[in-house]
């Protein structure tokens, strides 16, 4: 009995070995817009080509992401480039933990430095108006003649 057990394995052995040596074509038709954005859909799962991809999702290498692995990598992300202190905190405390010499900084990169410093005092003046809890828009509220 052992043996004819052991023969009716290597028999199924032998037959999904032949399974596997048959093949498959399958086609997909792309529009020739879409061509750059597959391409790059390719690259961000590094592959070079539909085999491959088809080759990492048999294999099980390419998985999709919840939105809580979503929500991890984020945080992730923001904790390595520094971005998370500037977010944490109450949600109308940010601008107070702006670095106002760096923020100066990054201003004159972009704009002429009498500029950057108009831009700098207007976020100094008007910064707790906007970002504030309640906002006091009194200050802002443009008051009209009567017309008679």
């Amino acid at each position: 009995m052992e043996s004819r057990s052991r023969d009716q394995h290597i028999i199924t052995q032998r037959n999904s070995k032949a399974e596997n040596t048959e093949w498959k074509t399958i086609g997909v038709k792309v529009r020739v817009g879409e061509l750059p954005l597959l391409n790059r859909q390719l690259e961000r799962f590094n592959c070079n080509t539909l085999g491959d991809l088809v080759k990492g999702l048999i294999a099980g290498k390419i998985t999709q992401v919840t939105e809580d692995q979503q929500i991890e990598i984020m945080k992730t992300n923001l904790q390595t480039s520094g971005q998370l202190t500037g977010l944490s905190g109450k949600p109308y405390d940010f601008y107070k933990q702006i670095d106002v010499a760096d923020f100066l900084k990054y201003l004159i990169g972009r704009y002429s430095e009498h500029t950057a410093k108009c831009y700098l005092n207007y976020f100094d003046k008007y910064s707790t108006i906007f970002f504030s809890a309640n906002p006091h828009v009194e200050p802002l509220r443009i008051f009209r003649r009567s017309i008679r």
